[in-house]
């Protein structure tokens, strides 16, 4: 009797475990984790931007960027609305990680109809070593100017920092934003200058 009575016991005592070993499991389904460039560090996520990798974030939705682990530590400087160009409306998402003054990241963003926003492209910008000098910064406008012409369509370039001038000449790399298949392009950067809103007061 006492034999099936410890039998008994050691039968729930597997049960019971059995059950905390599959939820956790499916807990730990239901997070949204891509863990290949995120280091802990005394309870601080800190992401290796060079070790990031886009496309397992392209095509997802979302509502709110913290949603994802990567970017829980990270500050979403100003959200550059653009110009609406046929039926879709884009957003410029720029990701900073915590002390840093110029974004790694580029999100680019379709927004949707039910209040969600799908990622349909990322500019990672960490291994730009343009960024690193302090001479240069990230340039997002909805216009710029090639051989003289004002072209109409939103762009993000790394250009060197001349808040003295009227325009951005000195400008490295320059990547158009194609609203119509959601992506980065880049493009020449000959004859292109941007215009200084801030030399107007803007």
């Amino acid at each position: 009797m006492v034999k099936f009575k410890s039998n008994k016991k050691m039968k729930i005592l597997y049960i019971l475990l059995a059950v905390i070993f599959f939820s956790c499991k499916t807990e730990n389904k239901q997070k949204v984790v891509y863990a290949d460039a995120i280091i802990k560090t005394n309870d601080t996520v800190v992401i290796d931007f060079e070790a990031f990798n886009e496309a397992k974030f392209i095509g997802k939705t979302y509502q709110y960027l913290d949603e994802f682990n990567e970017f829980k530590d990270c500050r979403y400087g100003g959200f550059e609305l653009l110009p609406e160009y046929g039926e879709k409306k884009i957003d410029i998402v720029k990701i900073y990680p915590n002390g840093s003054e110029n974004p790694q990241l580029l999100l680019l963003i379709e927004n949707e109809e039910n209040g969600k926003n799908k990622i349909t492209d990322i500019l990672n910008l960490s291994k730009e070593n343009l960024l690193k000098t302090g001479e240069n910064f990230v340039l997002i406008s909805d216009r710029y100017i090639n051989s003289g012409k004002t072209i109409n369509k939103p762009i993000a370039a790394i250009t060197r920092i001349e808040s003295e001038k009227e325009y951005f000449t000195a400008i490295h790399k320059v990547w158009s934003v194609d609203c119509k298949s959601g992506k980065f392009v880049e493009i020449s950067t000959k004859n292109i200058k941007v215009e200084n809103e801030e030399y107007y007061g803007i």
